[in-house]
């Protein structure tokens, strides 16, 4: 026999199998995409720490230059000194 109670009991057990099927999906969807969000974060920050490194090490090679230019000129002026020639203002 047949009765609309077992077919509202089936059609009510399907829409529970299809709820949690979708369920299930949603929730490997989901952790591939918390997944795929932590790596390109770590990338990101990975990234943001190497450009920090290059902007330190850009800073210290214009510092070293600087300093390489001033101790040029000091060099300049004591050679210029010991030989007694004066630097004229251009």
């Amino acid at each position: 026999d047949f009765s609309i109670d077992d077919l509202l009991e089936r059609v009510e057990e399907f829409q529970r199998r299809q709820q949690l099927e979708t369920l299930e999906r949603i929730t490997t969807e989901n952790s591939w995409l918390e997944y795929h969000i932590a790596r390109h974060r770590q990338g990101s920050t990975r990234a943001m720490n190497l450009l920090q490194e290059i902007y330190d090490a850009v800073a210290l090679i214009q510092k070293a230059l600087q300093q390489c230019r001033l101790d040029e000129i000091k060099a300049n002026q004591s050679w210029l000194a010991f030989w007694g020639v004066r630097e004229h203002p251009h």
